[in-house]
């Protein structure tokens, strides 16, 4: 039961509104070459990083939103510990080099590779820009956002079918002071949409390699 409610809470994790309400313009080609730039020079500068989560999830089957909260950590190049810190239901994520793994408060590890490796692969491909390139995985278009000009949208529609089966699109609301994302917004073909808001950014901090074992 324990292992079946940390399989639910995850798929909780990818799916909110993004900013429908906000003027959006859409980047010339000139402005989005010179972003990429910045996403490349930012995350090749980026060795670790750790920050608060807060998800908020929309479902079209449940008037109430769920929020959870919890903690991330990233390592170069993709190592990713995705852990939930909220009671009762305790559990992480972790991506390494062996695939990707869920440690439930009972301490036992399972692996789920199939189900969650693509989904960890594409929050870390947010976090360290790769996903934000890849022209075989995501059309990908950069609008700035007319009231808030240190922030920039970035929507990324699947081309792949498999991707395209789950989600319509992906979108990242990053701050240009530092290329980071503040949001990952997922929304799901059945009308699903969670926001993910980071916050309390620390950048190459020291992290134990112990976060992201499962041994």
């Amino acid at each position: 039961m324990k292992k079946l409610t940390c399989v639910a809470l995850f798929f909780g994790i990818l799916f909110f509104a993004s900013a429908q309400d906000n003027n959006l313009e859409l980047i010339s080609e000139k402005a989005r070459i010179n972003i990429e730039k910045q996403i490349v020079s930012a995350s090749q500068a980026m060795n670790t990083l750790q920050c608060h989560f807060t998800q908020e999830k929309s479902s079209t089957l449940f008037a109430d939103k769920a929020v959870s909260k919890g903690i991330l950590s990233y390592r170069k190049p993709e190592s990713l510990r995705w852990e939930y810190t909220d009671e009762p239901n305790k559990f992480a994520l972790v991506l390494n080099e062996h695939g990707a793994h869920i440690l439930n408060d009972a301490g036992i590890v399972d692996n789920y590779n199939k189900i969650f490796k693509p989904l960890a692969e594409l929050i870390v491909g947010t976090i360290n820009g790769k996903g934000l390139l890849d022209s075989k995985t995501f059309k990908v278009e950069y609008y700035q956002i007319d009231s808030k000009q240190n922030i920039i949208l970035v929507k990324m529609i699947p081309v792949q079918k498999r991707l395209k089966e789950v989600y319509t699109s992906v979108e990242i609301i990053i701050d240009k002071t530092d290329y980071l994302a503040l949001e990952i917004i997922m929304n799901e073909a059945s009308g699903d949409v969670t926001t993910i808001s980071l916050s309390d950014k620390k950048i190459n901090i020291e992290l134990p390699q112990t976060l992201f074992s499962v041994n």
